[in-house]
């Protein structure tokens, strides 16, 4: 009698798994196919959770790329241990973690032509694996991996090989991706490594050939395998549910296992435990996820932070940050996706982290959005404080449309009929134009640790954006372009352009007056528009300041005289009023509220008023590039709500 005893799961062994061959030709011509022939799909075995790490430094391919075997069933058929084709290339798919490999069958062998045939007709439907575990670890229950990705209890095979992939004729599990067997182990190769033997007999009869045994036993009735196979089947894909239930609530599976539950009498008995015990626990997935989340934001905000753009509320950790250089920002991303980052070069770091969706893009992208909207907030323009602001939805040219004040309300005598009112109206049209500026993140940047790429450059083209608005709006008031009644907007024809002067109570006197007479579209009524702001150059800052903002009147020799204007309008002063180049007299604009009487309108696409980033992956280089895209239209809609006084010197035309 001989007596084995199972060698534990952490120790070194051979095993197979094997799962639905997903496989492919490499061309309408070729006899090469590529196939995956592994993963980290988890497999229950011997009642715990089994997982094969793909990575690096878990997998070695050296023996399955110099002399491993492409067989039939591990070599368990009718072929025996001869191979049926070559392994032509192996690689590890660190991506999607998974083992490829392409083959070729051997068209001299009939046999393996025969195979090679079922394998394209969808008939033989299984890969399998054989391979050698050299180093396990294993996870308590509530233990969580080095690298995050993986919670007790489980085992890791931290360090194994791949000898040989099999075709077989079924697949041991095609409820996963990539299923794992049991069903084998190899008992003849490997009862020496998995097994210990104990009082072994002084003989021994030799093993039947796969040949022998085929003989002296029987192939099994095929509708009695096909019931078996459900069986095995349905056994191990309930087996794989309760272990994934009870992984989620922290409870262990493999009591539930060894009473042989239903999914249905597991899920009444971790319903009774939780009543019992607590309530449930958060999930790993999302207690991840979290953590992620809050790097994410600590390591944008530490970036703008060593870009000198001040962080009013930093994220928590943002200070502790601030001292890692981008390098140091893309090793930690990769690390905690769980690749060994530490080691590699620039180049293989930065296509590593170099995704859409990695990490690492969403932490200079955050960079470069937060200092774009910091940057907008504080530009030093100042249109937005007197002109209206409008929304397009789209860049067809918009008509606006502006009707005149209603008339007066008439009497109406005893049976007397309601006269019908038709209000005057006129429109201008609104036409968007899109702006935009193009730059990119590259591997220089990231080698170079070049902080202002992210924070500085951004900021500098969001202001541009904005002194963009700034200087189309008071072009309007420099250039006084002709409006679409034939008449420039500034004239004696529409009654706002004043007698050249310096700041007096005189002048704005005659401003206030043209304005508040203005009248409405229909020439009856007169809209009573008061002046709100004075619009300036700062070389005359100081005089307009003196008119609004002191008790006595500044032009008065007595010091007694009061100043009537004092407090009255708001002075706004901008340098693009002039431009560049300008001579000459000092002109100076009063403008009504934006509430009161249309005068300039800044147009956005759907109300969009900061610029927008765009992102993807560079084609013509390696990096990332950026694009800032900014949509508005700046239109004047009426004279009314505007008066010019030309300056002191400059003739009233």
């Amino acid at each position: 009698m001989v007596k084995k005893v199972k060698r534990p799961l952490h120790q070194p062994g051979f095993f197979t798994r094997s799962g639905e061959l997903t496989i492919r030709s490499e061309g309408e011509e070729s006899k090469r196919f590529q196939l995956s022939f592994s993963s980290e799909t988890p497999y229950l075995r011997y009642g715990e959770e089994e997982i094969l790490l793909h990575t690096p430094e878990a997998v070695d391919l050296t023996r399955l790329r110099t002399a491993g075997a492409l067989l039939y069933e591990h070599g368990r058929d009718f072929m025996g241990r001869f191979p049926i084709g070559r392994i032509e290339e192996v690689r590890l798919d660190t991506e999607n973690r998974r083992c490829l490999a392409v083959i070729t069958f051997d068209e001299e062998d009939e046999s393996a032509a025969a195979i090679r045939r079922k394998v394209e007709a969808g008939m033989i439907r299984g890969v399998s694996v054989g391979y050698r575990v050299l180093e396990w670890t294993a996870l308590q229950k509530n233990e969580t991996s080095a690298d995050g990705r993986f919670h007790g209890p489980a085992v890791l095979a931290t360090k194994w090989e791949p000898y040989e992939i099999s075709i077989v004729a079924t697949p041991a599990d095609v409820t996963v991706g990539v299923g794992r067997s049991q069903t084998i182990e190899q008992e003849e190769m490997t009862m020496h490594e998995d097994e210990k033997t104990i009082d072994t007999p002084k003989t021994k009869e030799a093993a039947p050939t796969p040949q022998e045994r085929s003989l002296e036993a029987p192939a099994m009735v095929p509708e009695i395998q096909k019931e078996v196979s459900r069986a095995l089947e349905e056994q191990r894909r309930t087996a794989a549910a309760i272990s994934k239930r009870c992984r989620m609530f922290g409870i262990d599976p493999s009591e539930l296992l060894e009473k042989g539950l239903t999914e249905a009498e597991a899920d009444r008995e971790i319903l009774r435990r939780l009543e019992e015990q607590r309530p449930p626990h958060t999930t790993s997935v999302q207690m991840v996820a979290e953590e992620m989340d809050k790097f994410r934001a600590a390591a944008s905000d530490a970036i703008l932070m060593r870009g000198g753009i001040r962080q009013e509320k930093p994220a928590e950790g943002a200070r502790e940050l601030r001292g890692m250089r981008l390098r140091d920002l893309a090793i930690e991303c990769a690390s905690r996706s769980g690749k060994n980052a530490r080691r590699m070069d620039d180049d293989t770091l930065f296509r590593t982290v170099l995704s859409p969706d990695s990490a690492f893009v969403g932490i200079v992208t955050d960079s470069v959005r937060k200092s774009m909207a910091a940057s907008y907030a504080v530009a030093e323009t100042t249109y937005q404080l007197w002109t209206g602001t409008g929304n397009n939805p789209d860049f067809k040219p918009k008509q606006i449309i502006q009707i005149s004040e209603a008339g007066d309300l008439e009497e109406v005598t005893q049976n007397g009929e309601l006269t019908m009112d038709h209000p005057t109206d006129s429109a201008v049209t609104s036409v968007l134009a899109t702006f935009g500026k193009t730059f990119g993140f590259t591997r220089k940047a990231l080698i170079n640790d070049d902080i202002d790429l992210l924070s500085k450059l951004p900021a500098a083209y969001v202001r541009a954006a904005k002194r963009g608005i700034n200087r189309a709006v008071y072009k309007i008031l420099r250039e006084n372009p002709v409006m679409a009644d034939g008449k420039q907007l500034f004239s004696a024809a529409h009654s706002n352009l004043g007698t050249g002067a310096t700041p007096s109570v005189a002048a704005y006197q005659e401003a206030m007056g043209r304005m508040m007479h203005q009248k409405n579209l229909r020439g009856t009524e007169t809209l009573n528009v008061r002046p709100r702001f004075v619009i300036c150059d700062p070389l005359q800052y100081a005089e307009h300041a003196k008119m609004l903002r002191s008790i006595a009147d500044p032009g008065a020799a007595n010091s007694g005289a009061v100043n009537p204007f004092q407090g009255m309008m708001e002075l706004v002063m901008d340098a693009d009023l002039l431009g560049e180049g300008s001579t000459g007299s000092l002109p100076y604009f009063f403008a009504a509220g934006p509430d009161s009487c249309g005068t300039i309108e800044v147009c956005y696409l759907n109300g969009v008023e900061e610029p927008q980033l765009d992102f993807r992956m560079g084609f013509d280089f390696l990096g990332i590039q950026y694009r800032i895209l900014h949509d508005r239209g700046v239109t004047l809609l009426d004279h009314r709500g505007l008066f010019k006084n030309p300056g002191e010197g400059a003739d009233k035309s």
